[in-house]
């Protein structure tokens, strides 16, 4: 069991990292609107990979808590995302809960995949 926690809190480790980069490179970047749609969607997919290839006793209940941490955390990044010194389309506690529901219908099957990804390759490389 607590193989599994350490799955889900190295998998939000690593979407925590890639969606901060993500947000910075948004900022900055504004012509490049397929790169960066690949990127927003590549990130649960990979935070995913690294739970799904952790994780041992019950990976699609990692994935699924990893899916809703993800959501969670994309609406309090935008919610801080100017105390973060970030300009964000987003305003507001409402905003920002809207954006994490939202964003929960779209990541939860991301992470899902990039964890049958990263199991797939745990199993086959024992």
């Amino acid at each position: 069991m607590t193989r599994d926690i350490l799955a889900i809190a190295s998998g939000l480790g690593a979407f925590l990292i890639l969606h901060i980069g993500y947000i910075y490179l948004e900022v900055w970047i504004t012509n490049a609107f397929w790169a960066m749609a690949c990127l927003f969607f590549a990130t649960p997919v990979l935070s995913g990979g690294v739970t799904g290839y952790l994780a041992r006793r019950r990976p699609f209940l990692s994935l699924v808590v990893l899916g809703v941490a993800v959501a969670v955390c994309i609406g309090a990044l935008r919610l801080l995302g100017s105390r973060l010194g970030i300009r964000t389309g987003v305003g507001g506690l409402s905003s920002s809960v809207t954006l994490g529901v939202f964003s929960l219908i779209f990541v939860l099957p991301m992470v899902v995949i990039g964890g049958a990804i990263g199991a797939f390759i745990s199993r086959t490389r024992a």
